[in-house]
Protein backbone atom coordinates (compact mmCIF):
# COMPACT_ATOMS: atom_id res chain seq x y z
CA UNK A 1 0.00 0.00 0.00
CA UNK A 2 2.66 2.55 0.64
CA UNK A 3 4.28 1.69 -3.42
CA UNK A 4 0.91 3.13 -4.06
CA UNK A 5 0.74 6.51 -2.13
CA UNK A 6 3.54 8.24 -3.94
CA UNK A 7 2.26 7.28 -7.13
CA UNK A 8 -1.32 8.32 -6.06
CA UNK A 9 -0.12 11.20 -4.73
CA UNK A 10 1.90 12.48 -7.74
CA UNK A 11 -1.10 11.63 -10.06
CA UNK A 12 -3.03 14.19 -7.73
CA UNK A 13 -0.38 16.75 -7.14
CA UNK A 14 0.07 16.54 -11.01
CA UNK A 15 -3.71 17.06 -11.80
CA UNK A 16 -3.77 19.41 -9.21
CA UNK A 17 -1.28 21.87 -10.57
CA UNK A 18 -2.99 21.43 -13.85
CA UNK A 19 -6.61 22.49 -12.80
CA UNK A 20 -5.10 26.20 -11.18
CA UNK A 21 -3.05 26.43 -13.71
CA UNK A 22 -6.09 26.21 -16.40
CA UNK A 23 -8.12 28.22 -13.78
CA UNK A 24 -6.17 31.01 -13.45
CA UNK A 25 -5.98 31.07 -17.69
CA UNK A 26 -9.67 30.89 -17.72
CA UNK A 27 -9.97 33.44 -14.71
CA UNK A 28 -7.98 36.23 -16.25
CA UNK A 29 -10.69 38.82 -18.19
CA UNK A 30 -10.01 39.17 -21.64
CA UNK A 31 -10.95 42.48 -23.03
CA UNK A 32 -14.41 42.21 -24.90
CA UNK A 33 -13.63 43.43 -28.51
CA UNK A 34 -14.10 46.86 -29.30
CA UNK A 35 -13.60 47.68 -25.38
CA UNK A 36 -9.91 48.44 -25.41
CA UNK A 37 -7.02 50.93 -26.47
CA UNK A 38 -4.86 49.96 -28.91
CA UNK A 39 -1.73 51.40 -30.05
CA UNK A 40 0.13 51.71 -33.63
CA UNK A 41 3.13 51.34 -33.37
CA UNK A 42 3.02 49.45 -29.79
CA UNK A 43 6.81 49.23 -30.16
CA UNK A 44 9.53 51.79 -30.78
CA UNK A 45 13.43 51.13 -31.56
CA UNK A 46 15.23 54.20 -30.93
CA UNK A 47 18.21 52.55 -32.46
CA UNK A 48 21.70 54.70 -31.55
CA UNK A 49 21.65 57.76 -29.77
CA UNK A 50 24.46 59.83 -28.79
CA UNK A 51 24.97 59.79 -24.77
CA UNK A 52 23.46 63.22 -23.08
CA UNK A 53 21.67 63.58 -26.62
CA UNK A 54 17.90 63.22 -26.85
CA UNK A 55 15.28 61.31 -29.48
CA UNK A 56 11.25 61.62 -30.01
CA UNK A 57 8.94 59.18 -31.31
CA UNK A 58 5.20 58.74 -31.31
CA UNK A 59 2.70 56.36 -31.27
CA UNK A 60 -1.03 56.78 -31.62
CA UNK A 61 -3.45 55.38 -28.99
CA UNK A 62 -6.88 54.99 -29.98
CA UNK A 63 -9.78 54.23 -28.00
CA UNK A 64 -11.75 51.48 -29.85
CA UNK A 65 -14.77 51.46 -27.37
CA UNK A 66 -18.21 52.99 -26.89
CA UNK A 67 -16.89 54.79 -23.13
CA UNK A 68 -14.72 56.93 -22.90
CA UNK A 69 -11.36 55.49 -21.57
CA UNK A 70 -9.49 57.31 -18.57
CA UNK A 71 -6.04 57.45 -18.65
CA UNK A 72 -4.74 57.75 -15.11
CA UNK A 73 -0.74 57.44 -16.04
CA UNK A 74 2.05 56.00 -17.58
CA UNK A 75 4.13 53.16 -15.54
CA UNK A 76 7.46 53.58 -16.79
CA UNK A 77 9.96 50.17 -16.41
CA UNK A 78 12.75 51.61 -18.56
CA UNK A 79 15.52 53.89 -17.38
CA UNK A 80 16.64 56.58 -19.83
CA UNK A 81 13.07 57.18 -21.43
CA UNK A 82 9.86 59.32 -20.53
CA UNK A 83 6.66 60.10 -21.92
CA UNK A 84 6.96 63.97 -23.19
CA UNK A 85 3.27 64.38 -23.70
CA UNK A 86 0.31 63.98 -23.19
CA UNK A 87 0.55 64.51 -19.31
CA UNK A 88 -1.59 61.81 -17.35
CA UNK A 89 -4.34 61.82 -16.19
CA UNK A 90 -6.28 62.78 -19.46
CA UNK A 91 -9.96 61.34 -20.76
CA UNK A 92 -10.22 59.77 -24.09
CA UNK A 93 -13.32 60.12 -25.69
CA UNK A 94 -15.07 57.37 -27.49
CA UNK A 95 -13.64 56.19 -31.02
CA UNK A 96 -10.61 58.94 -30.50
CA UNK A 97 -7.35 58.85 -30.82
CA UNK A 98 -4.26 60.91 -29.53
CA UNK A 99 -0.83 61.00 -30.12
CA UNK A 100 1.64 60.12 -27.28
CA UNK A 101 5.39 61.24 -27.58
CA UNK A 102 8.04 59.33 -25.86
CA UNK A 103 11.76 60.81 -25.20
CA UNK A 104 15.05 58.40 -25.37
CA UNK A 105 17.81 60.51 -23.40
CA UNK A 106 20.45 57.77 -23.09
CA UNK A 107 23.35 59.04 -20.64
CA UNK A 108 25.52 56.16 -21.27
CA UNK A 109 26.96 54.15 -24.35
CA UNK A 110 24.88 51.19 -23.25
CA UNK A 111 21.76 49.43 -24.68
CA UNK A 112 18.05 50.84 -22.99
CA UNK A 113 15.07 48.95 -23.05
CA UNK A 114 12.19 48.03 -20.70
CA UNK A 115 8.31 49.49 -21.44
CA UNK A 116 5.82 52.13 -20.47
CA UNK A 117 2.52 50.80 -19.49
CA UNK A 118 -0.65 53.18 -20.07
CA UNK A 119 -2.75 52.97 -17.22
CA UNK A 120 -6.35 53.45 -18.09
CA UNK A 121 -10.13 52.67 -16.57
CA UNK A 122 -10.91 50.50 -19.77
CA UNK A 123 -7.93 47.31 -18.85
CA UNK A 124 -6.86 45.88 -15.51
CA UNK A 125 -3.64 45.13 -17.52
CA UNK A 126 -2.95 48.87 -18.96
CA UNK A 127 -1.81 49.11 -22.60
CA UNK A 128 2.43 48.18 -23.40
CA UNK A 129 4.55 50.12 -25.52
CA UNK A 130 7.55 48.18 -26.14
CA UNK A 131 11.05 50.36 -26.13
CA UNK A 132 14.36 49.95 -27.09
CA UNK A 133 17.66 52.06 -28.00
CA UNK A 134 21.01 52.19 -27.18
Amino acid sequence: MNSLFPRTYRQWAASAVFVLTLGLFLARPAPASGQQLTCNPCNLAFGNVASGSSKTMTLTVRNGSSRNARITRYNKSAPGFRVSSPSAPLTLAAGHSVTVAIVFEPTSGTTYGGNVRIENSLSTYGLRIGLSGS
